[in-house]
Order: C-alpha cells, then sequence, then structure tokens
C-alpha cells in the first residue's frame, strides 16, 4: 500500500497542483487558487510529518490559481504552468525571476502535458 511521507500546509487557499522535479527528486512544486509557485526542497523535512519543509521559490507568478505544472520529460531545468487567467508559462527552474515564454490560450489551461515527439 501508500504511506505519506510528508504533509504540510502549502497554500493559503486551495492547492492545485503538485508535480516532482525530474533532475531533482527531493524538489517538489506546488500551485494553487492563490496564483503562487512554489519550489519546496524537501530534504528540509524537520520531522516525519513534514513540518518546516523550505520553499526555495514563492513567487506569485500568474494573474489567476495555477492549475497545472509541468516538468519538461528530457529538459531538466524546463517547467511549464498553466493557469485560469488563460495563460500558458515556461520557467527556466535556474532562474525563475519571470517566465521564458507565455502563450495566451483565450481560456483557462486546466492541464498540461508535452507533446512526445517535441520532448
Amino acid at each position: 500500500g501508500m504511506r505519506c511521507l510528508h504533509a504540510w500546509g502549502a497554500h493559503d487557499l486551495e492547492g492545485w497542483s503538485v508535480a516532482f522535479d525530474r533532475a531533482e527528486p527531493s524538489t517538489l512544486y506546488s500551485g494553487g487558487d492563490d496564483a503562487i509557485l512554489k519550489r519546496w526542497d524537501l530534504r528540509t523535512a524537520s520531522s516525519d510529518d513534514g513540518d518546516c519543509v523550505a520553499t526555495t521559490l514563492n513567487r506569485r507568478s500568474h494573474g489567476a490559481g495555477v492549475c497545472c505544472i509541468s516538468p519538461h520529460p528530457l529538459k531538466p531545468h524546463l517547467v511549464a504552468t498553466g493557469s485560469y487567467d488563460e495563460k500558458v508559462r515556461l520557467w527556466d527552474t535556474r532562474n525563475l525571476r519571470q517566465p521564458t515564454f507565455e502563450l495566451g490560450c483565450g481560456g483557462g489551461v486546466w492541464r498540461l502535458k508535452w507533446h512526445p515527439e517535441d520532448s
């Protein structure tokens, strides 16, 4: 069966999406209704219940809730986020000050998947 390894309050509003970093499995991304993209370092958990997991990024990344997060399957430093602000944003995880690319979609972005042939 499955067991919970870590649990903590991550966002002030509803959490919508989580994804592990493909290059660093102890790094987790989360996005929520607060429009914030967070990057967590699971190695910093100070107890079995996950208390005090440190964020290494806590940035308002969209104009509305972050609904989906999709790390690139082959490019370890590329992460896509989607929001109901109608935008997909691509981020270089080595420098998350601003997105490297933005695409307006004309509607909320609730799911993201990388095309297998374009990976």
